[in-house]
């Protein structure tokens, strides 16, 4: 039985450019970049080079690219190609770039010497031109999971994102029942207690039993709004973690007519943080509300909570649609 080519592939070994003059184009790539030259064929107008410390990739560059037939080899078509380096390399490779005058470009266009990071592969890239409009970029994977929520953001954000950050934890996310009130009410106090020291002149942190009474009698939705669902994370038959969702519609009369799963609670303990807990408890009531006909997801957090402005908007998709705003009467 034949094998698909791609199961006996060991990479990409060579690409190749097109280029208006050979020998400025070789100062780039041979001086500026420090590309070891494999080959130089002048009669050919074309240069060969090795990529990589054990020459496991080759560029070309050619004058009259073989490929092109319609006569139009001196008007270059530009092309991109990224060049792999390590993360740790990354920085002085950029600051070589900025020693030699070259403009630097993050995935946006922006002119800046920081990175991007594309978080589904996760990896870092910086882009630049050669002398010939060639876009290139290098690029280093980042060792890290997958976090493809995050989209494509600075290094800086990217690291303030994933600090101390784990896989993903097996955690169960399910309904709660009635015996789950002593955990929720536990992780609900870490919650109050943060809140409470970023605005102590609104927020305070109640007591436990107030808090596991509101659990067990089922208080934590109201009552005047719509159907709602408390689901908890369980880890090793401990509760680490718990939203609250309602079901809600907008009171004001030229809002669409629609129903968003609005979450009014979700917390994490402490110990069980930067984990991916929290994703999973929001996916899975987002999940809930789609099923009950929701439309949008909704929330609220503090204008001080940096790291929740981080998570919903980055990392969760969420986008701000209404202020809030308060003055002391």
């Amino acid at each position: 039985m034949s094998k698909q080519p791609a199961t006996t592939l060991s990479g990409l070994f060579e690409a190749h450019l097109h280029v208006l003059d050979l020998e400025r184009a070789m100062r780039f790539y041979g001086d500026v970049l420090g590309l070891e030259l494999g080959r130089n064929e002048s009669e050919r107008r074309a240069a060969f080079y090795w990529v990589g410390k054990n020459r496991s990739t080759m560029l070309g560059l050619w004058e009259a690219p073989p490929w092109i037939m319609d006569g139009t080899s001196n008007n270059v078509r530009t092309q991109h190609i990224a060049f792999g380096v390590s993360l740790e390399d990354l920085d002085s490779a950029i600051q070589h770039l900025k020693k030699n005058g070259i403009e630097l470009r993050n995935f946006f266009g922006q002119i800046t010497d920081e990175p991007s990071v594309f978080g589904w592969m996760p990896a870092a890239s910086i882009y630049f031109q050669d002398v010939d409009g060639h876009l290139l970029e290098f690029i280093a994977r980042i060792e890290h999971y997958p976090v493809p929520d995050i989209g494509i953001v600075s290094l800086t954000e990217w690291n303030k994102l994933t600090v101390n950050s784990r896989r993903p934890a097996a955690v169960t996310i399910r309904p709660a029942v009635l015996q789950d009130a002593d955990g929720i009410a536990r992780t609900y106090l870490e919650s109050a207690e943060y809140h409470a020291s970023i605005d102590p002149e609104r927020y305070s942190v109640p007591s436990f039993e107030a808090t596991l009474a509101r659990y067990r009698e089922g208080r934590q939705h109201l009552r005047d709004a719509g159907e709602g669902i408390t689901l908890v994370a369980e880890f090793n038959s401990e509760i680490v973690g718990f939203i609250d969702a309602q079901l809600d519609r907008s009171p004001d009369a030229m809002h669409r007519e629609m129903i968003y799963c609005h979450i009014a609670e979700i917390a994490v303990n402490r110990r069980h943080q930067n984990q991916g807990i929290g994703e999973q408890l929001v996916r899975a009531a987002e999940d809930w509300g789609r099923q009950q006909g929701a439309e949008f997801g909704s929330l609220e957090f503090h204008a001080a909570n940096t790291r929740a402005s981080l998570f919903y908007e980055r990392r969760m998709g969420y986008h701000p649609a209404a202020f809030t705003v308060i003055k002391r009467l």
